[in-house]
């Protein structure tokens, strides 16, 4: 009976987890294609730390934001983007964290218009299937630069946002890593995140957030609740590796304000009630999961579910209303 109730537990976990992660991640590769006909944001002028605003070109769900813009962020590092420069409060989408820099920026004079390094960008597909594709392209890295007097490293590298599936891909073309301690500042590699919130003011996180670990060519997504858990990657990306983030299709879209609710009777054969504890709320939509968090019935408005077709086991209710969402475990017998 311990036994049963230790892994009954770990599967509560494992898959409350799963329900609340608004991201999965893979790795995969192909072939890396330079931008053709692209959009320059930098217009030939050097750049170190640079602040540009993209045009989306289409509504791009990021976790429960709508971003249409996304700026390259005056946060630093050149490859890391917020959806508001200007807000104490941002989400971060960081392709490449590292400090990169235009490979001929004068680091006495300052930015000059014999730039090396173009970041460009391009709205590619028909309306519905668009894809935003930005890239960073033959840039340097500014402990580089500043030991060296001269840009010896570089890397290529490209974001895409899709349009509908809102899926995030980052993807790594050639480059050329001789001096990873200390391009990368005495850490492994470069680090890769997506993060709902970050304070400036506090320097901490509220909400989802997840860094990437382990060797760049097959690393795990970990999320963390902590500026200080960021994670690194081992090694340099590999011409072609393909970094996808997907959202996932069960996962909480909206802000998670958890609804009080129960379900009666819990363990049940037929079918289910659902009790409702606050009188103002209003029931939107009704979702059964099993533990692997796939959909097994869904419904709108209903205070019943019929789980008779359902196989014994453990599911979870997501309950969706007017003031948040709410998860509860049941057992079909």
């Amino acid at each position: 009976m311990k036994l049963r109730n230790m892994i009954l537990g770990l599967l509560i976990c494992a898959s409350s987890s799963l329900i609340a992660q608004t991201y999965t991640f893979t790795a995969t590769t192909g072939t890396y294609n330079n931008l053709s006909q692209s959009t320059s944001l930098n217009q030939g002028m050097t750049w170190d730390d640079p602040v540009f605003t993209i045009p989306i070109g289409f509504n791009f769900k990021f976790f429960n934001k709508t971003l249409t813009t996304i700026d390259i962020s005056d946060y630093g590092l050149g490859g890391l983007l917020a959806d508001d420069n200007n807000a104490d409060i941002v989400s971060f989408l960081v392709p490449y964290g590292a400090d990169i820099i235009d490979r001929g920026y004068d680091l006495f004079q300052g930015s000059t218009n014999t730039s090396q390094s173009n970041i460009s960008y391009k709205l590619e597909g028909t309306a519905g299937n668009r894809i935003l594709k930005i890239e960073w392209n033959n840039a340097g890295f500014f402990n580089d630069l500043d030991d060296n007097n001269v840009s010896v490293d570089y890397v290529n590298f490209q974001l895409w946002l899709y349009e509908g599936s809102n899926t995030i891909e980052v993807r790594f073309g050639p480059n050329s890593v001789s001096q990873p301690e200390l391009v990368f500042e005495g850490e492994t590699g470069s680090w890769v995140g997506l993060f709902s919130e970050y304070n400036s003011n506090t320097n901490s996180l509220s909400g989802e957030a997840y860094t990437l670990e382990g060797r760049t060519s097959s690393p795990t997504m970990k999320k963390i609740t902590v500026i200080e858990d960021l994670t690194f990657l081992t090694g340099v990306e590999p011409n072609g590796t393909i970094y996808r983030f997907e959202r996932t299709t069960t996962g909480i879209d909206d802000h998670h304000v958890e609804i009080a609710f129960n379900l009666f009777p819990n363990p049940a054969r037929d079918k289910v009630n659902i009790i409702m504890n606050d009188e103002d709320l209003t029931i939107e939509s009704v979702s059964v999961l099993d533990v692997k968090g796939s959909v097994v019935f869904s419904s709108t408005k209903t205070e019943t579910i019929d789980i008779s077709s359902l196989n014994a086991g453990m599911y979870f209710v997501e309950l969706r209303t007017n003031k948040g969402i709410g998860t509860k475990m049941l057992v079909k017998q």
